[in-house]
C-alpha cells in the first residue's frame, strides 16, 4: 500500500477540532535523561537512556552519531519494563567499516494521572512502496509519548515517522529502501497516555520541500511549556525509502525538539520534506 507520509497538516486540523476534557493539572518536575553506546563498527547498536528514581519515561527521542549517512535509527521507543527511552540504530545493507554510536533521550516525570502504556504490532509483510501501523489511547485520555520501531528489517527498512495525530493516535510508517527487501518485516507503534492536561499542545514544523540533503528543522514550545514527547515524519511522492531518519532530539532544557534526515546512498531526484512534532505542556 503507497501512503503519503507527510501528515503533519492533517494533524493540525485535526487537533484544531479537538477540546479538551476535564483537564488535569500540568506535568512537574519534567526532566531529561540521555545514554550513548560505545563507538565501534557493529551493525546494530541499542541504548537505553534510564529515568531517574521517582520518575516515569513518558518520551524520549535519539541520535546516530557518526555514521556517513549509512546507519539509521531503526527503533525510538518507550520501555516500561526498564522506565527508560531506547535507540537502536542499523548499518545499511552496504554496511559501514567506521565507527559510530547511538545517544538515546529519555524525557522523564513523576507519574501523570492515568498514565498508560500501548503498543501495536502490524502484520508481517514485505511492502517496498511503505505501510504504517497506528495505536491509540482510551477515549478518556490523550497521548503525552510515543515510539515506534521496524521489527526484522536488517537495515533495509526505515522509520518514515512517528507521527502524533492528536488527541490520541499515533502512526508509525516504514518502507524499504530503494534496493528492496527480501525478508518479511513489520513495525510497531507505541503511545504513551495520559488524563487530559490543562494547555497541551502538539506542535510542528517543517523543512522547504525540494530534493536537498540532509535537512534539520526544529519545532519550540510556547514560553512555559515543555516537550513531553517528541516525533516526526518525512518523505515526498516519489521518495520512499530513499531517506533516512538521524536524530530525533529533544534539547537538554526539554524547550524544543530538533529532528534532522539525509538521503540514503545515491539520493533521490524527487523533493521529500521532513517535520519534527512536540508534545508541548505546562
Amino acid at each position: 500500500m503507497k501512503i503519503s507520509l507527510s501528515v503533519h497538516a492533517t494533524v493540525v486540523s485535526l487537533a484544531a477540532s479537538v477540546a479538551l476534557a476535564s483537564p488535569a493539572q500540568a506535568v512537574p518536575g519534567l526532566v531529561r535523561a540521555s545514554a550513548t553506546s560505545i563507538s565501534d563498527s557493529s551493525t546494530t547498536k541499542a541504548q537505553t537512556a534510564a529515568c531517574p528514581a521517582g520518575t516515569q519515561v513518558l518520551g524520549g527521542g535519539g541520535e546516530i552519531v557518526g555514521g556517513g549517512g549509512q546507519v539509521l535509527l531503526s527503533a525510538l521507543e518507550p520501555v516500561p519494563g526498564t522506565n527508560g527511552y531506547l535507540a537502536r540504530g542499523h548499518e545499511d545493507d552496504d554496511g559501514y567499516t567506521e565507527s559510530w554510536q547511538v545517544t538515546a533521550y529519555a524525557t522523564c516525570a513523576p507519574g501523570p494521572a492515568g498514565l498508560e502504556y500501548r503498543s501495536r504490532t502490524g502484520s508481517t509483510q514485505s511492502a517496498s512502496f511503505g505501510t504504517y501501523v497506528a495505536v491509540q489511547c482510551p477515549s478518556t485520555k490523550h497521548l503525552v509519548g510515543l515510539g515506534g520501531r521496524t521489527n526484522n528489517g536488517n537495515g533495509d527498512v526505515s522509520l518514515e515517522g512517528l507521527g502524533p495525530f492528536d488527541p490520541f493516535e499515533v502512526l508509525v510508517p516504514g518502507a524499504e529502501d530503494p534496493n528492496g527487501y527480501a525478508g518479511l518485516w513489520s513495525l510497531t507503534a507505541h503511545v504513551v497516555c495520559a488524563t487530559p492536561i490543562a494547555g497541551r499542545q502538539v506542535l510542528f514544523a517543517s523543512t522547504a520541500y525540494d530534493s536537498s540533503s540532509p535537512k534539520t528543522v526544529t519545532v519550540s514550545c510556547p514560553a512555559g511549556q515543555k516537550a513531553h514527547g517528541a516525533g516526526f515524519n518525512g518523505g515526498g511522492a516519489t521518495a520512499f525509502g530513499e531517506w533516512l531518519v538521524r536524530s530525533v532530539t529533544p534539547n537538554a532544557t526539554l524547550t524544543a525538539v530538533t529532528v534532522s534526515g539525509e538521503e540514503v546512498d545515491g539520493g533521490t531526484a524527487g523533493s521529500w520534506s521532513l517535520t519534527a512534532s512536540a508534545v508541548c505542556a505546562p
